[in-house]
């Protein structure tokens, strides 16, 4: 699905230079890479631009120093992706368990509270994947010998479990089946019953 783009009532000179860059590429050999970066990028572009002129602080910096606000941002992104590179460089393993921890901690607090059923399927599934990788953490050395990078795909990994719902994916098509099958496990379906002291009748089989 395509990200809207937000638009301006003035021409935004990021937004402007993409399209025109991306307009001319679109009449070469490259044009399925152009066509791409057209409905990829671009509206990503457009939006963190159209974003960063109604930021009030970028918005004073630029009148302050004539700085364009998004130029900041771009600046403000090396930065971040240079001090990544050295914090994995460095320190990849506190890296890693900043990106795996921060956020999906919490999401499963705020979880407790939200009534979404799959939240526990979703939250319960990423913090066991989580724990095998600290498992692995242990042997990072033996790890790295047949993994170079391995903190990399690890990164990738649990970002896609917790912003890509990869947890709901792995338990609905990989754990749960193998559970159904040879645990014993039931159909569990939570419905509201208000005649129940908590709102909720759980049905099904669980061993």
């Amino acid at each position: 699905m395509t990200e809207p783009i937000i638009t301006s009532p003035t021409p935004l000179p990021a937004t402007t230079f993409l399209t025109r860059t991306i307009t001319k590429g679109e009449a070469t050999s490259l044009a399925p890479v152009f066509a791409l970066l057209r409905t990829r990028l671009l509206p990503r572009v457009a939006t963190t631009e159209h974003r960063a002129h109604q930021n009030a602080v970028l918005v004073a910096i630029h009148k302050k120093l004539g700085i364009p606000p998004m130029s900041v941002v771009a600046l403000a992104g090396a930065v971040a992706l240079v001090g990544l590179r050295r914090m994995l460089k460095r320190q990849p393993l506190l890296l890693t368990n900043l990106v795996g921890v921060l956020y999906p901690a919490w999401q499963s607090i705020k979880g407790v509270e939200r009534p979404e059923a799959d939240d526990d399927e979703r939250w319960l599934t990423y913090w066991s994947i989580f724990g095998l990788f600290t498992l692995l953490d242990t042997y990072h050395e033996k790890v790295m010998s047949y993994i170079r990078y391995y903190y990399v795909p690890k990164m990738l990994i649990l970002y896609w479990l917790f912003a890509r719902n990869g947890s709901l994916a792995v338990y609905r098509q990989a754990i749960r089946p193998i559970l159904v099958k040879y645990g014993g496990y039931g159909a569990v379906h939570v419905v509201q019953d208000p005649t129940a002291a908590n709102g909720m009748v759980v049905t099904g089989k669980l061993e």
